[in-house]
């Protein structure tokens, strides 16, 4: 338990070191190529996909048999998921967490149509902002891996939240600087980097509130909570269109200030309930 975090920077070292390297060496050419470059990246990360399916193949992991009672409770997933957390109170806060923390994700192709439509930032800029990321990703890794093994990972999703919940506020006000905006812009997608930092460490946190049995429905139970926003996607779209960015940005906000207002009343398994 107290190994996991820095298990959890070591790996978003590896995969945010390689994107910064593939990024690097292919990203330039393709975006210069407009739409015809696009092929090439959406077919590159494709090719990734496919290696680490690969590799995962070779994976090893203790074998668990499930008791007789746990294999003749197996229901569809949708029902088990609901069961889960009807049944478990803490989990059932964690999910409304997961699923606030969600709505983050539904911004990340806004913040750059943001940048294009407010501040007239070029297409090629995407390829900084991509590497920006993932540094982002990397660097918030070795601060909150070694502090989710020491203090417990309910106070790393507190602080990620925080963090979390500015980037929507800084995008809306550099917007309103044509100066110094594209120049701190990148600061947005540093931020943007903290998210999939978070999803690793509710996993983590997921991992230590119930047992091995369970722990593969906990999980799949957190993924649905984490995919509700994501189909609201289109809805945040429509708003955009018809309000402007504003009020899809400060609606995203006050999700992210929720989820960190309910992560307080999480337990911490390692030192007692509140």
């Amino acid at each position: 338990v107290t190994s996991r975090g820095r298990l959890m920077m070591m790996a978003n070292l590896v995969g945010a070191s390689s994107a910064i390297l593939l990024a690097s060496l292919c990203l330039p050419r393709w975006l210069a190529m407009g739409i015809a470059g696009f092929p090439w990246i959406f077919g590159c990360s494709a090719v990734c996909f496919a290696i680490a399916a690969g590799i995962a193949l070779t994976l090893w992991e203790p074998r668990y048999r499930a008791s007789e009672a746990d294999q003749k409770s197996r229901s569809p997933m949708f029902a088990a998921a609901w069961r889960t957390l009807k049944q478990d109170a803490n989990f059932r806060r964690l999910g409304i967490v997961a699923a606030l923390f969600g709505s983050s994700m539904m911004l990340f192709p806004h913040y750059q149509a943001l940048a294009r439509d407010a501040l007239d930032i070029e297409f090629h800029h995407l390829y900084y902002w991509v590497v920006i990321q993932n540094a982002g990703t990397a660097s918030f890794s070795f601060i909150v891996g070694p502090m989710a093994d020491r203090a417990g990972n309910r106070r790393v999703i507190r602080l990620l939240l925080v963090l979390l919940m500015s980037a929507p506020l800084l995008a809306l006000a550099l917007a309103e600087l044509p100066v110094w905006g594209p120049r701190l812009f990148p600061l947005v997608f540093l931020l943007v980097g903290l998210t999939p930092v978070g999803v690793r460490v509710l996993n983590n946190y997921t991992l230590e509130v119930t047992d091995m049995a369970q722990q593969p429905k906990y999980l799949a139970t957190l993924g649905l909570c984490f995919a509700v926003p994501i189909v609201l996607s289109p809805l945040l779209g429509w708003v955009v269109q018809s309000t402007g960015y504003f009020w899809a940005f400060l609606v995203i906000t006050v999700a992210i200030g929720l989820a960190f207002a309910v992560s307080w009343t999480l337990e911490e398994p390692r030192h007692g309930k509140l």
